[in-house]
């Protein structure tokens, strides 16, 4: 069997149906599909047992809520597919998704094949940044790619079609049950690791819903020890593969988006609150590095801007350089 589909799933029942419609639609039928109902108090679970019935390749797993990174690793530990396609419950794959990365795999056998992804459910714009140009990389081009995810430039699992033999299958993620933020990037530094070819092609075969209800739609507290235990994973990793530098700017970037998702917050939050939260993440972005201030003069100019306010501890900086960031996104299509 060629692939193995994983949807993850809580309280999804408004887009499942919809979602697990676009994985019948395939045009390449030689996978599976497992279907994790990750403690759904809604009728995500009632959905999933539904569109099994009288589809053979399809198995859904109930259990008590644990989180996205364990019901992953659920899922994970039932796959017998020999690529793994992660697909979360609210978004879609275009119909001929799995025959194009299949075809990939046969003409480069890569362990890993990242696509594009877009915001449209037409798949009209590609909405993601192209780390890497397309084509294959093996032998010493791979380092290219451990120096995306290093960089923090290709942390999601859902745009990946990975070799199931490349996946840390066993490996306890206990530990990191609650974790909300950042999990993929988590998940991929091992991945990353075990392979040793990536392929990139153009195609844009998932469609990503934005979500505002999604776990990471508004800061949390905990996010801030999500933050830091992701940023010191990446750099133990940066430094086993030479590339220390790299992963420090990765794990600074996490902290540009914590300092962001905190700024978009503060409304809501109040500012006592919100100023008590800055402290905290000022206090683990200290720590990142003996030398951090110097480490963060190396970003670009909006990221400096944004962890200089968080290392000032200044709220309305903070506010004032993340509001700009956003305008130059809209206006221009990038950050400024």
């Amino acid at each position: 069997m060629r692939f193995s589909i994983v949807v993850p799933v809580y309280n999804g029942e408004k887009y499942l149906p919809s979602c697990l419609e676009t994985v019948a639609g395939q045009t390449f039928g030689d996978y599976e599909l497992v279907i994790v109902d990750d403690g759904s108090t809604d009728d995500s679970g009632a959905i999933a047992d539904g569109y099994a019935v009288g589809r053979g390749g399809v198995r859904v797993l109930h259990g008590e809520n644990q989180g996205l990174l364990l019901a992953r690793r659920k899922g994970l530990s039932h796959c017998r597919g020999e690529y793994v396609v992660f697909l979360d419950a609210d978004d879609a794959l275009r119909a001929d998704a799995l025959e194009t990365i299949s075809r990939c795999i046969d003409e480069t056998g890569a362990d890993i094949v990242s696509f594009r992804f877009s915001r449209r459910e037409d798949f009209s714009t590609k909405d993601d940044f192209a780390f890497l140009p397309e084509g294959f990389y093996g032998g010493e081009d791979y380092r290219l790619f451990e120096k995306a995810v290093c960089a923090g430039l290709s942390n999601n699992l859902w745009g990946k079609a990975i070799r199931l033999c490349r996946i840390d299958v066993d490996a306890a993620y206990g530990a990191y049950a609650r974790l909300m933020l950042a999990e993929d990037l988590l998940q991929l530094l091992p991945i990353a690791d075990a392979a040793g070819s990536f392929a990139r092609i153009e195609d844009i075969l998932y469609f990503y819903r934005p979500n505002e209800a999604s776990s990471t739609a508004g800061f949390k507290n905990s996010y801030i020890d999500d933050t830091e235990r992701v940023a010191k994973r990446l750099l133990e990793y940066g430094r086993r593969w030479g590339m220390g530098d790299e992963a420090m700017g990765g794990a600074l970037r996490l902290y540009v988006s914590l300092s962001k998702m905190l700024a978009d917050t503060a409304p809501a939050l109040g500012k006592e609150v919100s100023r008590c939260e800055l402290a905290q993440v000022r206090a683990s972005l200290s720590e990142l590095s003996p030398d951090v201030t110097r480490e963060v003069r190396h970003m670009r100019a909006d990221q400096r801007g944004i962890l200089g306010s968080v290392l000032a501890g200044s709220l309305p900086r903070l506010l004032f350089v993340t509001e700009a960031s956003h305008l130059g996104r809209r206006i221009l299509g990038r950050s400024i």
